[in-house]
């Protein structure tokens, strides 16, 4: 299954969203919205 996490702050959540398909590459994104980073 996928993990998602989402952050605010100090706030963070995560859940499974869906099984990988077989033709779906398995990879890891990590994404960084904000000022002065």
């Amino acid at each position: 299954m996928r993990l998602l996490i989402q952050g605010v702050g100090t706030r963070f959540d995560k859940h499974f969203d869906r099984a990988w398909r077989a033709d779906e590459e398995r990879a890891t994104h990590l994404v960084l919205i904000g000022q002065e980073l």
